[in-house]
């Protein structure tokens, strides 16, 4: 089923509008300020991470065995919502709830800048969710690149200190780097399978052998292509056969002498 479903996304939205919650109320909430004494930004972060908890075993308890057929597809077929994701996506939000509890006794003396703390948790929190339910090498790849930011931001999130700003330039360094070797690689699956759906993955489930089914490759108007693995197919084996007959021709030779 590809109907666009907002309920299978609501861990993903909660922790979108908390994230929100907690800068605005980290904005809202200084020392002279009206929100200080009832709403935190740890608060709010720890509200979003359980809502989005609660939604993930939702997600495969309630709402999942009420769509058919299965898998459940959303966003034209970008995003697949399944078992396995939402456990991943779990426990993403378990880690990060336990960061954000250890981090409110360290943030306590700092009341400027705790809301920009669980913001960027929270939503690197959802980059997590979010590429554990990709069905799409783009959205991997946004995924991936949107945690690399908050990541960023939060290695020199202390900018008075100088070892942290190091520590977050050569981190930004070091991402870019490996944020091209990836693409690089994503580029040469997407041209060799024609498509970014990872449609010849999809031929291991229904009895294609692996070395074939990753040479193989969907068009898009959905008839089957055959790739250079198959054309080839038959080499080896003409290799072998010849290899078989010179090794016996030896032996048959060395027996006479």
């Amino acid at each position: 089923m590809s109907d666009f479903q907002l309920s299978l996304l609501l861990p993903q939205v909660f922790l979108l509008v908390f994230g929100l919650l907690a800068l605005a109320v980290g904005l809202w909430s200084a020392s002279d300020g009206w929100l200080w004494h009832s709403l935190t930004p740890g608060l709010m972060a720890v509200a979003g991470l359980l809502l989005a908890m609660y939604g993930q075993i939702a997600i495969v308890l309630w709402l999942l065995p009420r769509f058919r057929p299965l898998p459940v597809t959303q966003l034209s077929g970008a995003l697949t919502i399944d078992a396995a994701g939402a456990a991943f996506g779990l426990l993403a939000c378990l880690g990060t709830l336990i960061v954000v509890v250890m981090s409110m006794d360290h943030l306590s003396g700092d009341t400027r800048n705790q809301g920009e703390y669980y913001f960027l948790l929270l939503f690197a929190c959802g980059a997590v969710t979010i590429i554990a339910l990709a069905a799409d090498l783009l959205i991997v790849y946004l995924g991936i690149e949107f945690l690399g930011i908050c990541s960023y931001a939060l290695a020199g999130f202390s900018k008075s200190e100088d070892r942290t700003v190091e520590a977050a330039l050569k981190y930004f360094l070091f991402g870019s780097t490996c944020s091209a070797a990836m693409l690089f690689g994503m580029s040469l699956l997407f041209g060799h399978a024609v498509g970014s759906e990872q449609s010849a993955c999809k031929l291991i489930g229904h009895g294609v052998d692996d070395s074939l089914a990753c040479g193989a490759c969907h068009g898009r108007d959905g008839n089957r292509k055959t790739s250079s693995v198959f054309r080839t197919k038959s080499r080896p084996s003409r290799a072998i056969r010849s290899t078989a007959l010179g090794s016996r021709f030896s032996i048959s030779t060395s027996t006479r002498n």
